[in-house]
């Protein structure tokens, strides 16, 4: 009887101490503790919250290239349920961009707060994908943020996308559009060695696309457009002399005007708009500088049109080149192999963009005017050796 007295006070003395020790004055840093672990954010909260909770270990944080490229912020390594340990917890993300890949989460069926809970639904998609042996789970998602919607879609759809390629590889994510009028927010779930892959892919992309805009010989021209009589503002091209040489020194001629005559861009409208699409304008009654149209540059008949910027030829087919022309606003991928690129915006896309407003979504009517008040060229003006 004895020894249950002395137990019973052991055990209260042990329950008072513990109390003590996490309610009391000396409970204070186990408290905080505790109290900062109960906040942690979920995965849906994480993005907003993540610089306030300084135990948190991040992954990658990466933002690579310019004028839009793919940026990576990192997030919480805090557990999840249903998630593969294989797929990280980073969000790629990538605003004002809309990834294209086949439909694995119908955005009107899921409509999501913010983009981290986006990226959130598409990754527990990708983990129950993985655990059922599919590999067909989400790895690429898109957003709308904007109030008024995105286009006809409603605010706050969120999309999932697999990849794209079908193969078993990542590389960099397909783009349907991109630019400051574009309202979807795009992002990635990668695992590290997706992510490896994709940004491989990217850096090796841009790579290309610098050695080709710098490459020395390539002529830098202009043209001045005025905007509903507005005071005019300045496009900057470079032209692809190697890619595109036909189609570079037609182009360079009509921006100086040389040749004399109506072989100038001067006074010439962008008559053609089309609402994240193209730009595209020409002179009527003007072949070329040559008089004649002229054939296809194989070397611009290869590249993509998969980026914002790019001068691509206008024509009615295989070798009927004039000088009429594009400046591709979104990426358009059905106009591969049918049309020269021979050049690229380098300075002006606010420009570009302001013509492009020109055409209000849905329709296919022009609503002011753009027209070409002066042009010319900067450097590498004199004609190519023949």
């Amino acid at each position: 009887r004895a020894a249950v007295v002395v137990i019973t006070a052991l055990s209260l003395l042990c329950m008072v101490v513990y109390l003590g020790a996490t309610q009391g004055p000396l409970a204070m840093p186990l408290g905080r503790h505790a109290r900062r672990l109960a906040v942690l954010p979920t995965h849906a909260q994480a993005f907003g919250a993540r610089t306030q909770v300084v135990e948190r270990v991040a992954t990658l944080a990466v933002a690579t290239g310019a004028n839009g490229s793919t940026t990576a912020t990192a997030r919480s390594q805090a557990p999840q349920a249903a998630r593969s340990p294989s797929v990280e917890d980073t969000c790629y993300r990538k605003p004002q961009a809309e990834y294209e890949g086949p439909v694995v989460i119908w955005g009107g069926h899921n409509l999501q707060p913010n983009a981290d809970a986006c990226c959130d639904s598409c990754r527990r998609h990708r983990a129950d994908a993985n655990a059922a042996g599919s590999g067909k789970g989400c790895m690429f998602w898109v957003w709308c943020g904007d109030a008024n919607g995105c286009g006809s879609q409603k605010p706050h759809e969120c999309w999932g996308k697999r990849s794209h390629t079908g193969d078993g590889h990542v590389g960099a994510p397909k783009v349907r559009s991109t630019g400051p009028r574009v309202k979807w927010t795009s992002g990635a779930v990668f695992t590290k060695e997706e992510a490896d892959e994709a940004f491989a892919a990217e850096r090796a992309a841009l790579a290309e696309q610098e050695e080709r805009r710098s490459r020395p010989g390539n002529p830098r021209v202009y043209l001045d457009v005025s905007i509903d009589g507005n005071p005019s503002s300045r496009m900057q091209f470079v032209l692809y002399a190697k890619e595109g040489k036909r189609h570079a020194e037609n182009f360079r001629q009509m921006c100086t005007g040389e040749k004399g005559g109506k072989k100038s861009f001067v006074g010439m409208k962008f008559y053609r708009i089309l609402d994240l699409f193209i730009d595209q304008a020409g002179v009527n009654g003007v072949t070329s500088v040559w008089d004649t149209p002229f054939d296809d540059d194989p070397g611009g008949l290869v590249l993509h049109h998969d980026r914002s910027g790019l001068l691509s030829s206008a024509n009615s087919g295989p070798d009927t080149n004039t000088g009429h022309f594009s400046i591709v606003v979104s990426p358009a991928p059905h106009l591969d192999g049918s049309y020269t690129i021979f050049g690229e915006v380098v300075d002006g896309f606010d420009t570009m963009w302001a013509i492009n407003q020109l055409n209000p979504p849905g329709t296919d009517k022009v609503t002011g005017s753009a027209i070409v008040t002066a042009s010319g060229c900067l450097e590498n003006c004199s004609p190519p050796d023949p």
